[in-house]
């Protein structure tokens, strides 16, 4: 299932970066690191990662502006924050810009692993629920339905319409439902018009 996903760090602790790298090819994944956030523009453009594990407390642009950054030019992949220490405003700073999900460190590997898969798989329903609700909202603008009272003329049969005109009846429905017209002529009224071809 992980052999394709890729994973990109970014923690200013390379041998935290090198430690997970090894864990996570191990697993299957496909890890990439980097140590800041200033070439994260270019890195996401050009790796395209499924999971950004990324760290919240770093030096020159810290985590939460490297996931704004981020955010901008990938709003599908997985993001996870990282941070050593006990800290709620940023964990809700970090949600409000679209994290994922909040670690702290030290962390076990096997945490790691529990927590990108089922990031990944809340990530997957979101993006599910939203095509669902799309399709429904297409499907809800296409159909059609005639209700309530009709006033029709007890004599040609027109029907008035909302705005006071007196309509066809096959263009009424046409145009309050997903009814198509074709056209015949029934026995009574061939008969009654074309009596003479009506006997043939």
């Amino acid at each position: 299932m992980n052999k394709k996903i890729k994973v990109l760090i970014i923690d200013d602790e390379e041998t935290f970066c090198k430690t997970l790298e090894k864990f996570l090819q191990k697993e299957g994944y496909v890890p990439y690191s980097l140590h800041n956030g200033m070439d994260v523009t270019k890195y996401v453009e050009n790796k395209n990662p499924d999971i950004v594990l990324l760290d919240i407390r770093m030096p020159g642009i810290d985590g939460i502006e490297t996931l704004k950054r981020i955010r901008k030019i990938n709003e599908d992949c997985v993001v996870i924050m990282l941070t050593a220490v006990d800290d709620i405003e940023a964990a809700i700073s970090a949600f409000k810009e679209g994290a994922d999900g909040f670690i702290r460190k030290p962390v076990s590997l096997k945490e790691f692993k529990v927590s990108m898969e089922s990031s990944l798989e809340k990530r997957r329903l979101v993006k599910e629920r939203e095509k669902l609700i799309l399709e429904l909202q297409g499907a809800m603008a296409q159909i059609k339905t005639l209700k309530g009272l009709i006033p029709i003329c007890a004599s040609c049969k027109k029907i008035r319409d909302d705005k006071g005109f007196w309509n066809q009846i096959e263009a009424y429905i046409e145009n309050h439902s997903e009814a198509e017209f074709t056209h015949s002529i029934c026995q009574e009224c061939a008969k009654k018009l074309y009596p003479e071809l009506y006997k043939l």
